[in-house]
């Protein structure tokens, strides 16, 4: 679904959860992702692998993230907020 390696330092490896389940909702895929922090990044080349035109809605439930989407796009997400994107913006 969101076609990404995630980066961990070795060290924080042992202490790192995650958890991820999806369900098809119409012709729609709702997924939830709960995890420790960890930093992803996307390139072009992991974006053609997936299938496009998809809209991307999400819920910072805890915590902040922060989104450097290149091209000087960078986005604070604090946590109770949503975010909205595109999968085929690299």
């Amino acid at each position: 679904m969101f076609g990404v390696p995630i980066d961990l330092e070795p060290d924080r490896l042992k202490d790192f959860h995650g958890e991820f389940s999806a369900v098809s909702v119409g012709g729609a895929t709702l997924g939830e992702l709960k995890a420790s922090s960890y930093v992803v990044s996307r390139t072009a080349r992991d974006i053609g692998r997936r299938a496009g035109n998809t809209i991307w809605i999400a819920q910072q439930v805890r915590g902040s993230a922060w989104i450097d989407a290149g091209k000087e796009r960078v986005h604070a997400v604090p946590e109770n907020s949503y975010g909205i994107s595109h999968s085929d913006i690299a």
